[in-house]
């Protein structure tokens, strides 16, 4: 492809009106490891339909049930008293994910539980381990998308449609706890039904896919040019340069045994209004003496021209940094604006912590 349809092409994604992406957050059962696992959804299922009286969150997950159930089935169960359980055996030893169970009515809801997997499971197995009249009692196949299950006494509803009726009937009372845990279930249970369908992204890259794969290759070549040119910086600056972590890089004096060194940063690099960052930094056993650095850059006025280092983390400190935002002609240009810039601004700075470092220190 032509340098002059590499324009084109850009020029014709630039046009396009892109989808906006959603970002998924964690939650609890991402953290322990049980996003997909039926048997801890299940639970958290059960958590919810057992609320009693003291909770503000009494009825919610049932009531909300029930209405689908009469919507898909007909029929109108009622639940004044009940228990729920999870793993229920049956008489065939098959396991029963949810059973909601009112055994004084002789009324109970069976509930298979489906995230992603088959469905191959005895319907009719779970339906007879109840001795309940077929009128008092109903089964449901719970699922990411419609199933066709191809049992009449059971009947589908998604996880979505559940997560939706309750979502339109939450208390305006709950407690913060109450909210937390039900806000980040259903967010957990809505992100799996959303993860099963073809999102505006993914109907995006197949509507435009050359030019989406065509404009990721430009942005390869993007990120080589400025890891060039980084290079050549420290090149030029007969300095090595180290790191390969995602947006930073390292560049040291040769000998400094990564005493103190420049890192530069640059996750806004590649923005419409892109910036370089360069950091003063110390790392290993220097990191004890950053205050002592910061002193000694301050009474030397370096802080007139850079800023003073905040950041810090495990064996690393930053003293001093400045941001410089960037032009056409400077990303042209990077490594001569880089050194410049750091000759300029950074340079006197270096030396006076290099020079101090040299020393013993004085605590």
């Amino acid at each position: 492809m032509t340098a002059e349809e590499d324009h084109k092409t850009l020029q014709q994604i630039v046009n396009l009106s892109f989808p906006e992406s959603i970002r998924y957050e964690d939650g609890f059962l991402d953290i322990t490891d049980q996003r997909f696992k039926e048997t801890a959804i299940s639970r958290a299922y059960a958590y919810f339909l057992k609320k009693d009286d003291d909770s503000n969150l009494k009825g919610l997950f049932l009531n909300a049930l029930l209405e689908l159930i009469k919507e898909k089935s007909g029929k109108e169960l009622s639940f004044e008293e009940f228990t729920v359980s999870t793993e229920v055996t049956t008489k065939n030893g098959k396991r029963i994910d949810i059973l909601i169970d009112n055994k004084s009515a002789k009324t109970c809801i069976i509930i298979e539980n489906k995230v992603f997997h088959w469905l191959n499971n005895d319907l009719d197995d779970y339906w007879n381990h109840s001795e309940y009249p077929d009128t008092n009692k109903i089964g449901v196949v719970l699922s990411i998308r419609q199933v066709n299950h191809g049992n009449d006494h059971f009947t589908n509803i998604t996880h979505g449609e559940w997560m939706g009726r309750i979502r339109g009937n939450i208390p305006h009372d709950l407690t913060p706890r109450e909210y937390v845990y039900l806000a980040d279930f259903i967010k957990h249970m809505e992100s799996l039904s959303k993860s099963s369908e073809m999102t505006d992204n993914v109907k995006f890259f197949f509507e435009h896919a050359e030019k989406v794969i065509r404009a990721n290759a430009i942005y390869k070549e993007a990120k080589l040019y400025l890891q060039k040119q980084l290079e050549i910086t420290a090149s030029l600056m007969d300095w090595d340069i180290w790191g390969g972590s995602e947006g930073y890089r390292h560049i040291q004096p040769k000998s400094s045994e990564k005493k103190a060194f420049y890192a530069i940063s640059y996750p806004g690099f590649f923005t419409e209004n892109p910036e370089i960052k360069v950091i003063v930094e110390l790392g290993g056993k220097t990191v004890a003496r950053h205050q002592e650095m910061k002193e000694l850059l301050a009474s030397n006025n370096q802080y007139e021209k850079i800023e003073m280092g905040a950041a810090s983390g495990s064996g690393w400190v930053h003293i001093a940094s400045k941001t410089y935002q960037l032009t056409n002609e400077n990303i042209a240009s990077l490594s001569e604006f880089l050194i410049s810039n750091i000759q300029e601004d950074f340079s006197a700075a270096m030396q006076l912590v290099l020079g101090r470092l040299a020393e013993p220190s004085i605590s």
